[in-house]
């Protein structure tokens, strides 16, 4: 008997068949919950898989669909764009993201960095295009496609009226989690010191460190930060990016936008490089650093070039 099962909850895809158990055990950590099917993938997935199965192939649908889980995107673009008055902000932006990957979005000021990521959070309209988060349209599913990611704005500002942890409680009310979550948060950030002040007093540092709790609580599958360690001193940077690192390691995919080459090293495997609206270079960190030693150039004046 072949079965066949999707699902977003580990808890659904760890009772397969004895035969097929210790394949299972070991999927590598992070994969099963970070795997989300579109109805249209899932139709493709069964087309191929239910053909071989019919022809008696059951290990090559174990390959098929092995392979397709690896390749699933969980952030999507196609032919974005986005206009602001007489301004073209983005002209036709595409590029994907799979599963599990760390993709930092490079350009200089006003390139369309943040457009991208407040269009991919599903709080700006595109002219045309469409934008899929965990396999679900943002303008036609939001509700679940928001409820898988997390989003950072640049210059983001809690609840000043409210105490930090007023702030985490709110938010996992509004998110359906448990207080737990609000108590790992804390502890996750450093914010103990500081859960009963109202965030109105903190200093901007401990306002980003906040802004990222609230944005990591429900453990996003996804997410989408735009400039993450802005005001953050650097023993604070150095926490972020060892938990952002972590959280990557564990399955959770990241696109951050950032126009510090430093931040997307440490960050991200992968770069897309972005001028005018218009993505102009897309590749792996490691390219970039092979491109500067040929050169004999800093990393920075690689990029620099690309973004002219």
């Amino acid at each position: 008997m072949l079965s066949l099962v999707s699902s977003a909850y580990c808890e659904d895809c760890v009772r397969p068949p004895i035969s097929m158990r210790g394949w299972f055990t070991e999927m590598p950590e992070g994969l099963c919950c970070h795997v989300f099917f579109s109805a249209y993938v899932l139709r493709c997935v069964v087309l191929v898989v239910g053909i071989l199965g019919l022809c008696g192939c059951y290990v090559q649908c174990l390959y098929v669909s092995i392979i397709l889980l690896y390749v699933y995107e969980c952030i999507a673009a196609e032919g974005l764009r986005r206009r602001f008055g007489g301004v073209v902000a983005l002209d036709g932006v595409s590029f994907e993201v799979s599963c599990g990957g760390a993709v930092a979005l490079l350009g200089p000021n006003g390139a369309g960095k943040s457009t991208v990521l407040r269009i991919l959070a599903g709080l700006l309209r595109p002219d045309a295009g469409v934008a899929r988060l965990c396999g679900y349209d943002v303008q036609r599913q939001p509700r679940e496609a928001k409820a898988c990611m997390g989003y950072l704005p640049e210059d983001a500002s809690p609840f000043l009226d409210l105490s930090v942890r007023e702030n985490l409680e709110y938010v996992a009310a509004l998110r359906g989690v448990d207080g737990s979550a609000v108590d790992r948060a804390i502890e996750a950030l450093g914010l103990g010191d500081v859960e009963d002040r109202l965030a109105s007093s903190l200093s901007r540092g401990m306002r980003q460190r906040l802004a990222l709790a609230l944005v990591i609580m429900h453990r996003p599958r996804v997410l989408l930060l735009d400039e993450p360690l802005n005001y953050l001193d650097i023993p604070a940077q150095e926490f972020v990016i060892r938990l952002l690192r972590e959280m990557n390691a564990a399955g959770t995919t990241i696109l951050v936008s950032t126009h510090i080459m430093s931040i997307a090293e440490r960050l991200a495997r992968e770069v897309l490089v972005i001028s005018r609206g218009r993505i102009v270079w897309r590749g792996a960190v490691e390219e970039l650093r092979a491109a500067a030693r040929d050169a004999g150039e800093r990393i920075e004046e690689v990029v620099a070039r690309l973004m002219r």
